[in-house]
């Protein structure tokens, strides 16, 4: 019993240690890492970018993106451009350096950090994808949904306030210093299975409610959410190991508010105008259009 115990130690210090340091750190590689490094900060720019245009579209327009489901969009363009943040702050040694000389509890803190507002992103996109599937085959939940979505938002982040005590806790007496690692892993594998659990569930029963059936960014948005993190996460949850395989992956996932943003301006007609009104650098739409987008 000892032993395994040893042993899933050692899986969980190799996970932690490779999502910290294998993407940055790698002997003998200077000129590769520094490509590497290049190139993430090329993808972070982008993702930046596209979630600055999401952000400000949806605040700008608020007179037709103003449902719930516009909502949990924003709050997840917000979270993703703080994590965007937090990681480029630290791709470079030297700012690395900077923060531990500062506090090595502040260093642990930032560092895990970007894990809880990862876990928030996975709560709102669980709500999404509720949403979505609610609307169909059960309205009744969805109606319920749609009167406490504030009070559903709240408890988001009263959890994530938790998760982040509990973090500041492993940083600074390193008891639980295997809690952020372990967490991340556990909701991202609850959120794949709650993702494909649905869509299986919607497969068998799609045929019986093929006139209610519509496949909006409810519906793309969580899912291409996982499929642009799939291949960080099996690494995670599978423990791969391999430099180039960990680069790649991540830079995938990272781009995944640029995807966000073509699936919004090609899927619904009120982003579509609201990204053109954007760039057009009006205060308001061309024209209005009456939203039929139901609440959450």
């Amino acid at each position: 019993m000892e032993a395994h115990f040893h042993n899933l130690t050692h899986v969980f210090e190799k996970v932690e240690y490779h999502i910290r340091n294998g993407t940055f750190v790698v002997a003998d590689q200077t000129t590769e890492t520094m490509v590497t490094q290049a190139i993430i900060l090329i993808a972070a720019f982008l993702s930046f970018t596209s979630n600055l245009v999401i952000i400000f579209s949806t605040i700008k327009n608020s007179n037709t993106l103003n449902s719930n489901l516009d909502t949990l969009i924003l709050h997840i363009s917000i979270f993703g451009n703080f994590i965007i943040i937090l990681q480029c702050a630290l791709v470079f040694d030297d700012a690395k350096y900077l923060v531990k000389n500062i506090s090595e509890t502040l260093y642990c803190f930032l560092d895990d950090l970007w894990g809880v507002l990862m876990q928030g992103i996975i709560f709102f996109m669980i709500l999404i994808k509720i949403y979505w599937f609610s609307r169909i085959y059960a309205p009744d939940k969805n109606a319920w949904l749609q009167k406490y979505f504030q009070s559903v938002i709240k408890a988001v982040y009263i959890l994530l306030g938790l998760l982040i005590l509990l973090h500041l806790e492993a940083c600074v007496n390193w008891r639980l210093y295997q809690l952020p690692i372990s967490l991340l892993i556990l909701f991202t594998g609850i959120y794949a299975a709650f993702i494909v659990g649905l869509d299986v569930i919607h497969v068998f029963k799609r045929k019986s409610y093929k006139k209610y059936i519509t496949y909006d960014i409810s519906f793309i948005v969580p899912n291409l959410f996982l499929l642009a993190w799939m291949p960080l996460l099996l690494n995670i949850l599978f423990a791969f190991y391999y430099f180039r395989f960990i680069n790649v992956s991540k830079i995938v996932g990272m781009l995944y508010p640029v995807y966000v943003c073509f699936v919004l301006f090609l899927y619904d007609e009120h982003y579509n105008l609201a990204f053109k009104n954007f760039f057009r650098c009006r205060r308001k739409l061309d024209h209005v259009i009456v939203n039929t987008q139901e609440n959450v």
